[in-house]
């Protein structure tokens, strides 16, 4: 049993400081007229590396917390709000809630990905707009040609942090039992 709280745990953590470094990539803003802009394409890049090493940590923490307790069935309730499209279609996005699973799912299987930035104009002269990533489209193997699914990632950590917390829990009261019955 202490492996498997050790090994969950390490995951855990792991998955944990993935989520803070991905709230940290999709939330900061670049100008579109700064010499820095260049850098958000490098940025996306490294969010892209950071969604798909998030999805293996999460997943590989979630199966190994099953081993000493964790329900998985919490990661199969429907709460992400995503759309689904097919690409070349004239047809609009189809909006579906998905569960993380899915999400972990498309992302540790997928084909393609690919972030998207948000250009949101600020007060000030004319050149001062910003780009932040705020979401991600994501076709796995598992989907039908063409069809993609984009993810909203405040949505993603926002599904993240409660089942993290609910782990987090688990593993120190397993400890504390393990510590006990020493």
């Amino acid at each position: 049993m202490a492996i498997e709280i050790l090994g969950a745990d390490q995951y855990r953590s792991k998955a944990y400081e993935q989520a803070s470094l991905i709230l940290a990539l999709a939330t900061s803003r670049v100008g579109i007229e700064s010499r820095l802009h260049h850098l958000a394409e490098r940025q996306d890049e490294q969010l892209a590396d950071l969604l798909h090493n998030f999805a293996y940590h999460t997943r590989k923490c979630f199966e190994l917390a099953s081993r000493i307790g964790f329900d998985q069935s919490k990661l199969y309730d429907r709460g992400i709000r995503a759309h689904k499209g097919v690409e070349g279609s004239e047809h609009e996005e189809e909006e579906q809630d998905v569960s993380i699973a899915f999400v972990l799912g498309r992302l540790i299987h997928s084909d393609f990905l690919k972030i998207h930035r948000d250009i949101e104009m600020a007060e000030g002269p004319v050149g001062s707009e910003t780009a932040r990533p705020w979401g991600f489209s994501v076709r796995s193997d598992r989907d039908e040609g063409g069809v993609y699914h984009f993810i909203f990632i405040e949505f993603l950590l926002e599904a993240f942090l409660p089942l993290h917390d609910q782990v987090a829990t688990l593993i120190s009261k397993k400890r504390a039992a393990a510590t006990n019955g020493a």
